[in-house]
């Protein structure tokens, strides 16, 4: 008798190991140095390999950093237990590297010269400033993304704003000194913009009133030789102008 419960209680754990297994694991894949983590995730790592292997890192080398940054925050918050925000943050990552580089249209005629590298832009033309704000947000790495966290800054700003509902706003994107200097003047145009669209999607601000640019790493407020000087000088600035 003690023989046949035992054997009953063995066959009662294989069956409910075996459904954690089925179930519990459903939706997930093994990943090596992680362990278990959702098959969007996994998916995003294989489109942005796909993306690396052909020459897409270097054909569209922001955007594709912007996907592979957003896929390793994708692995950042499931690592954080929100597993269901991994998911979709993931899901964007392989959207974009799936989207990477599409090719151009074919042309009729010659195309035209290459572009001259990157230059600085000028300054901003000439026009009273009323109020500067300098906005410190933290981007994911080499990306426009604004990390979540800092949305309260974001809040600051648009109250900022909203003291001179009358007048015009530039935005002057800024990076500190790491990386190649064209990049830096592409990504710092890029989070200008992407402040931009908050300014305008999340607070109603009429697009019309923004003015958005990049210097890159050419107006640092510090040192470069210093973190803490660098974090100074990852900004956007917020000019008020007439």
């Amino acid at each position: 008798m003690g023989s046949s419960k035992a054997g009953r209680f063995f066959m009662v754990t294989i069956l409910l190991l075996t459904s954690v297994l089925i179930f519990g694991c459903a939706g997930m894949e093994y990943k090596q140095g992680v362990g278990l983590v959702p098959v969007e995730l996994r998916d995003a790592d294989r489109a942005i390999e796909a993306a690396r292997m052909a020459g897409k890192d270097s054909q569209c080398r922001a955007a594709y950093a912007e996907a592979a940054g957003l896929r390793d925050f994708a692995y950042t918050t499931h690592l954080a237990c929100n597993t269901p925000e991994a998911r979709k943050i993931a899901r964007d990552a392989k959207q974009k590297a799936d989207s990477l580089c599409p090719p151009r249209a074919a042309m009729a005629t010659p195309p035209p010269p290459a572009p001259m590298p990157a230059t600085v832009p000028p300054p901003t033309p000439a026009a009273k400033i009323i109020e500067k704000m300098s906005l410190h947000v933290h981007f994911y790495k080499n990306s426009a993304v604004v990390d979540r966290n800092d949305y309260s800054k974001l809040n600051e700003a648009v109250t900022f704003i909203n003291k001179y509902p009358d007048s015009n706003i530039v935005l002057e994107g800024h990076t500190d000194s790491d990386g190649e200097e064209d990049y830096n003047l592409d990504l710092s145009l890029k989070r200008a913009d992407a402040i931009s669209r908050h300014l305008v999607s999340k607070a109603g601000i009429d697009p019309s009133r923004i003015n958005s640019t990049g210097y890159g790493e050419y107006r640092p407020l510090k040192s470069n030789e210093t973190k803490w000087g660098k974090y100074w000088n990852r900004r956007v600035d917020i000019l008020i102008v007439e």
